[in-house]
């Protein structure tokens, strides 16, 4: 994702970033 490349910096991004990845895998439900 795009802003994961400009906030990556950061470690919440980094953080939400790696939740998002399991989110799209399935392992999470909204």
């Amino acid at each position: 994702m795009k802003f994961s490349i400009v906030l990556g910096t950061r470690p919440e991004i980094i953080k939400m970033s790696s939740i998002i990845k399991e989110l799209e895998k399935g392992k999470y439900s909204i």
